[in-house]
């Protein structure tokens, strides 16, 4: 994750964390607009698991799991973010621990020690993904797995130019590469996503011997919460399109 990230997260990290809005009792897939794990059940059964969330932000999920019974590490790039995961965590009861760290340097934690690995719409901010993957192969037992949502390659270009157009973003499904962004137009700091297509999540988990086992596409669900943030178009689009894609990996042996 770039260094414009890391600084983006730390100064965005109060705003983004409204106190009861991320549950502390389920795992969403980036948005309550989706199905969330109780939907899905792709999480399954953590109790006694050694688990490593990174990307984690302000930890919810981390935290929803080591009320589950996990032994939970939280990784994030931003120091601001784990700030409010330790608040979060306090409050909620529950012993993490935490690490800032980038996503592709997992090296604060040692060789086939953990039985879970996940990133919530985290992996977006990644450049190197094969990178991430080669290190959550290295810190998983075998037979452990890895489990990831992250931004629908194909909502990525059809946002180009039907939701996102004043990013001026490539609009093509084969574009690789970063796109700047800001949260808000009058913003004084940018974030940078990095657009892959489906076949390189697929073969960056095969090359690191992490078999893909599972792959969900995700719609919103029907009826919207009351409080979602989409407008008539917007639905639109995501109701034709999948926006989230979600991955259970299990590492195989060598």
């Amino acid at each position: 994750m770039s260094n414009t990230n890391k600084e983006s997260w730390d100064k965005h990290a109060q705003r983004f964390y409204v106190e009861g809005y991320l549950s502390l009792d389920d795992i969403d897939f980036g948005s309550y607009e989706y199905p969330t794990n109780k939907d899905l059940n792709i999480i399954g059964n953590v109790k006694g698991l050694n688990v490593l969330e990174i990307g984690s932000g302000s930890c919810n999920c981390g935290i929803a799991l080591a009320r589950k019974g996990a032994n939970v590490t939280c990784s994030d790039i931003s120091q601001e973010q784990l700030n409010i995961g330790m608040q979060v965590a306090k409050s909620a009861g529950v012993n993490i621990k935490f690490k800032c760290s980038d996503m592709a340097d997992l090296s604060f934690v040692e060789t086939g020690v953990m039985d879970l690995v996940i990133s919530m719409s985290a992996l977006d901010y990644v450049e190197d993904f094969n990178k991430v993957c080669s290190e959550v192969s290295r810190v998983l037992k075998k037979g452990g797995r890895f489990v990831f949502c992250c931004t629908h390659p194909m909502m990525f270009c059809i946002g180009a130019t039907e939701l996102w157009p004043e990013e001026k973003a490539n609009p093509n499904y084969n574009y690789r590469g970063p796109v700047e962004w800001k949260w808000n137009k009058d913003d004084s700091y940018v974030f940078t996503t990095y657009r892959r297509q489906l076949s390189d999540y697929i073969n960056g988990l095969a090359v690191n011997r992490l078999y893909a086992t599972r792959m969900e596409e995700l719609f919103p669900i029907t009826p919207l919460p009351d409080d979602h943030d989409f407008d008539e178009n917007e639905i639109k689009i995501r109701t034709r399109y999948p926006s989230i894609l979600v991955v259970e990996a299990t590492k195989i042996a060598e």
